[in-house]
Formats: C-alpha cells, sequence, structure tokens
C-alpha cells in the first residue's frame, strides 16, 4: 500500500515536473534536477501520510519500520518511533 500511497504520486510529480519546465523552456538537465528536489519535498510529506495511515489501521511500529525498509519508503528507525 505505501508504493501506491508514496512511490507512485512521487514518480508521476517528477515526471510531470519534468515536462512542464521543459515545456517553459528550461534544459532537461535543469528540469531532472528541480523535478528531483520537487519529488522529494512531495515524497517527505506523503511518507508522514502513509505512516500515520498505517499506524491508525492498527500496524505495529516495529512491522511498520521493516515495511518501509522493503519497499524503499523509510530508512531511518527513528522517523518511526519517534512521533
Amino acid at each position: 500500500m505505501g508504493q501506491l500511497m508514496v512511490n507512485l504520486p512521487v514518480l508521476a510529480v517528477i515526471i510531470i515536473t519534468v515536462l512542464i519546465l521543459k515545456q517553459v523552456g528550461l534544459s532537461w538537465n535543469f528540469g531532472v534536477l528541480l523535478s528531483y528536489v520537487v519529488g522529494w519535498y512531495v515524497w517527505g510529506r506523503l511518507i508522514e501520510k502513509w505512516k500515520h495511515w498505517a499506524l491508525n489501521k492498527g500496524v505495529e511500529r516495529e512491522r511498520l519500520y521493516k515495511l518501509g525498509m522493503l519497499g524503499l519508503l523509510n530508512f531511518y528507525k527513528h522517523r518511526i518511533f519517534n512521533d
């Protein structure tokens, strides 16, 4: 579920941002760089929403951390346990 809630929307944001910036007239290199910055910001916001959603569904914090590691959604244990 985390892949659908976090990584898929972030991928869409990155692709759409690159295409919009290319239409504005910016170079591909700058467009890709800027789109990753925007994607990183969106990723951080969506991770928090995913974490709260999972905890409200009754997922234990240790399991949430392990699932986050498997899905490349969370890399830091303190982000799950320090709430």
